[in-house]
Order: structure tokens, then C-alpha cells, then sequence
């Protein structure tokens, strides 16, 4: 696994399984901030920086973040839940009040299935971050800022099939407000 892209080896993802060679494929964060300023005004509403990998490992982020505030936009994130650097409550901090959905990729209902899919993730630490991210959101959301929804991100397949009835009773249990199965 290249740890610029991702800092987990799942066999599902391009990025995480080693199937593509060469250097990550990450867009230079000026070309994004530069994207951004010249859709302005245009009905732009929301940005989605990554479907693969995990954007909260990209140098661009940070600007990203930023820029989509000031000028008004939603974010939409998927992270792998590991939330690298800043842990959970550092992450929900800086994207609660940007973000309109910040999805979580998982695949099991059990340690076993969760962690044989998602090689490298503990099962337990990223139930204890599921929690603190969304007592962060909801701390916010009382306080009278944005609440983002939280989402589940399930690839369903053969080795987790049967666990997606558990894997909704744990997000309905931590507070999450939807499981998305591609």
C-alpha cells in the first residue's frame, strides 16, 4: 500500500490492494482550489474529493476544507475510519461544519469479517472513532451549528453479505444516519 493513498491494503480498492503501479494518483491541491474558484457562482452545491483511497491522508484537504467554506459549499467525504493525523474528534472538528456527509467505509458487523476485508484496521478502535466523530457532530449540532449526516459505506461481497443486517443494528446503535451498499 502506497501511504500516501491509502494507510489500509483492502482487496476491494485499486489504491489499498497494490493493483496499480506508479507513483498515487493524487490531484495537485492548487488544481482543485482553481477548479473550485471557476465554478463559483455557478449553482456548484457540494464536493466529493475522493471515492478512493483516503482523502484525509491528501496534503490538499486542509484548503479544500477551507475554500468550500468560504464559498458556501458542502462537502462529501469518504474516509476508510481510520481518520489518520488529527483521530476522530480532531477530523469531526475540522469537517462538521463543512461537511453534509461524511461517510465511513465498513464491511463487517463482526472483528473477523471487518478486519479480513480491511486489512490493517482494528475493528474496535474504529467503532470507538464512529462514536466520538458523531458525539462531536452532535455536540455541534446542539450548539446550533451544521449537523452532517454519517454513513456507513458498505461494498457488499460475498465475505460480508450475510453480516449486513448487523452491520445496520451497529450503526443505528452508534448514532449513524444511514448504511449506503454498493
Amino acid at each position: 500500500t502506497n501511504p500516501d493513498d491509502c494507510n489500509l491494503s483492502c482487496p476491494m480498492c485499486e489504491c489499498g490492494a497494490d493493483r496499480r503501479p506508479g507513483p498515487p494518483r493524487r490531484m495537485p491541491p492548487a488544481l482543485a482550489t482553481a477548479v473550485l474558484r471557476e465554478r463559483e457562482g455557478t449553482g456548484l452545491a457540494e464536493v466529493i474529493p475522493s471515492t478512493m483511497g483516503e482523502p484525509l491522508l491528501w496534503a490538499g484537504l486542509d484548503a479544500l476544507v477551507d475554500l468550500c467554506a468560504a464559498l458556501g459549499l458542502a462537502l462529501n467525504v469518504t474516509t476508510n475510519g481510520t481518520f489518520p493525523g488529527r483521530g476522530a474528534a480532531g477530523w469531526a472538528a475540522r469537517l462538521v461544519p463543512v461537511a453534509s456527509d461524511v461517510k465511513v467505509s465498513w464491511n463487517g458487523a463482526t472483528a473477523a469479517t471487518a478486519e479480513a476485508l480491511m486489512p490493517g484496521l482494528s475493528f474496535d478502535a474504529a467503532v470507538r472513532s464512529v462514536e466520538t466523530f458523531v458525539a462531536v457532530r452532535d455536540a455541534a449540532a446542539r450548539a446550533g451549528g451544521r449537523r452532517c449526516r454519517v454513513s456507513f459505506q458498505v461494498t457488499a461481497q460475498e465475505a460480508n453479505v450475510a453480516e449486513l443486517p448487523g452491520i445496520v443494528s451497529l450503526a443505528a446503535a452508534l448514532g449513524v444516519d444511514r448504511v449506503k451498499v454498493n
